[in-house]
């Protein structure tokens, strides 16, 4: 087994299921560990330290730790080749490092800018939302929890949520996340198999979770909808849709929350 470089801790139980959505029960002391392989080369190395310095691996499992309990244990690999995915097999999220350095790669070929949001802000930013999105599945997994529609979607949809809800300045990751997808989108024509595939065209995404961070908050995000070129009937729908994605993930995940959890508190 790799010597591990940094671990955490997070206090984490699991419900079995109930008429259909799992139910909480007693809390165990199990835990998520966060396992961190050794870097590789030099880019693996670069990578660690930058969400070191950043930290976020840190705040991530401390959002989670302060958040939700289960009583299966998760864990979250830094490493390995495969990923960003989440194994319902081995309850395991894997982030490669391999991942860190594409998006990297991809603000830094894009010359990304944004006032008041460095590149390396926003690389981290990405890494964060793509984390959420991953801890997604992990919980659909663990609660049961019915989902309508594409998980891949909703999985976006809690990411943007929880960031909105656990970081002072979510809305700012949020759109960082929307633009690593209108960056990856660039200069390529889908495939018949990208249309059937689990996840939404990255321009889909991209234009989704924009329209997520404006609804959440229009007045100081009109600039947003403006620059997404959102009709009025369209910003208006963004309004409506992210109550109707706030009020009903919180619905599905209240259950399973720690008493005074921070997703709660707006």
């Amino acid at each position: 087994m790799n010597k591990l470089l940094n671990s955490f801790v997070c206090s984490l139980c699991f419900f079995l299921p109930l008429s259909g959505v799992a139910q909480p029960s007693k809390p165990n002391k199990l835990s998520m560990q966060v396992v961190i392989d050794p870097p590789r080369n030099a880019e693996d190395k670069a990578a660690l330290q930058a969400m070191k310095d950043a930290r976020t691996i840190d705040q991530f499992a401390q959002h989670v730790k302060d958040n939700f309990v289960l009583e299966r244990a998760l864990t979250l690999h830094f490493g390995g080749e495969d990923g960003p995915h989440y194994d319902p097999e081995a309850s395991t999220i894997h982030m490669p490092y391999g991942f860190i350095q594409e998006v990297d790669d991809n603000f830094s070929k894009a010359r990304y800018q944004r006032p008041g949001v460095s590149r390396k802000e926003a690389i981290q930013h990405a890494i964060t939302a793509v984390l959420f999105h991953e801890l997604a599945h992990a919980l659909i997994d663990a609660y049961g929890l019915p989902i309508v529609g594409k998980e891949e979607d909703a999985a976006d949809g809690l990411a943007v949520v929880a960031l909105i809800r656990l970081y002072p300045k979510g809305r700012e990751l949020a759109i960082s996340a929307a633009d690593l997808y209108e960056i990856e989108s660039r200069d390529t024509t889908p495939e018949k198999e990208d249309y059937f595939d689990a996840h939404s065209l990255d321009i889909q995404r991209h234009y989704s979770m924009l329209c997520q961070v404006y609804g959440s908050d229009p007045g100081p995000y009109a600039w947003l909808a403006k620059k997404a070129g959102f009709t009025q009937d369209r910003r208006e729908g963004c309004e409506e849709e992210f109550v109707i994605l706030d009020d009903s993930w919180l619905a599905l995940l209240e259950p399973f929350l720690k008493k005074g959890a921070p997703l709660l508190k707006q």
